[in-house]
């Protein structure tokens, strides 16, 4: 049977990844192969410590996956959806509208970016470019 992580790590079972995190560096620091040059039982308890640290972080990163799936209005919905995201909120008409005049802007400013770039790379090295405006 394999270690429990948080007897590994000294935690308590209810301890935040914040917690977790501080314990495993502080452990992490006093069973360091490098400041424990040629001991052989600090080696190897680092190496529990850092599998400890990574099965633990994992249960933090996924936790949020064992929460129910939210609607667009709050309601919980029920099985079938796989993908396991939540809806993004939308954004009014509004927001919208200036959205996409301000991303149509910046397309037009990268263009121009790219076209001035490509100019002077030519100018720099002597190779001739055809431009195509399409």
């Amino acid at each position: 049977m394999a270690d429990d992580p948080y007897r590994i790590l000294k935690v308590s079972r209810g301890a935040s990844q914040a917690e977790i995190r501080v314990a495993f560096l502080k452990l992490a620091k006093k069973y360091h192969p490098d400041l424990n040059a040629g001991n052989a039982k600090a080696e190897e308890r680092f190496k529990k410590l850092n599998a400890a640290h990574a099965e633990l972080t994992m249960r933090g990163e996924f936790a949020a996956d064992n929460e129910p799936l939210l609607g667009p209005n709050g309601e919980v919905l029920s099985g079938g959806d796989t993908s396991r995201r939540r809806p993004r909120k939308r954004r009014s008409p509004v927001a919208d509208f200036f959205a996409n005049i301000l991303y149509g802007f910046l397309g037009i400013f990268v263009a121009i970016f790219k076209f001035i770039d490509a100019i002077l790379t030519s100018i720099w090295t002597g190779v001739k470019i055809l431009f195509a405006i399409r």
